[in-house]
Order: structure tokens, then sequence, then C-alpha cells
């Protein structure tokens, strides 16, 4: 995300959903959506260097975050069962929403 910050400033849309992997105090695979005040709220963890809501007000933009709990954070571990299934979800909404 930090790596796209420019290109995302220079399109000017001012709103943006965020798909990330998240740490929200929820069973593993879990798909969560918040606005940017749930962010700040509930101190939703990322693995990103920057904190969102400081990402958000840099770059100007209103912001979701759809998410999915992590399971495995260890070193070279695979995806869970769970995780794996609700990426497919949440692709499959992105599909039927964008295309």
């Amino acid at each position: 995300l930090e790596n796209c910050a420019s290109r995302i400033k220079k399109m000017g849309r001012g709103k943006a959903v965020i798909v990330d992997a998240v740490h929200a105090n929820v069973p593993g695979g879990t798909i969560v959506y918040v606005d940017q005040t749930e962010v700040a709220r509930d101190f939703l963890a990322s693995t990103h260097n920057l904190p969102l809501t400081l990402l958000g007000e840099v770059l100007g933009i209103d912001f979701h975050v759809l998410g999915i709990q992590v399971e495995n954070t260890g070193i070279d571990q695979p995806l869970s069962r769970s995780v794996v299934k609700a990426a497919k979800q949440v692709l499959a909404i992105l599909q039927k929403t964008f295309t």
C-alpha cells in the first residue's frame, strides 16, 4: 500500500477500499468490513509500516477496509483453509461488484 501511495493520491478519487489481511481479534478467516473511524477506534492492526489512519490523512482520502483475519502468522506458513475460503468469497464479491 505504501508503495502505491503517490499513485493513489494522483488518482484524486477521495475514497478507497483497502483489501488486506487484518488482526481484528476475531476467528481466523473472518471477513471484516470497517470504515476509517472503526480502524482508529478498534485499533485494527495491519502489517503496514504506516498506520492506515495516517495514510488516509496523508492521501486525503476516506477509506474502508475489507479484511480477512489472519490465522497462521509464522514465517513460511501456508494459508489456513478458513483464510483461503474467505479469500475466495472476497474475490467473488469484488468480481460481482466491479465487472
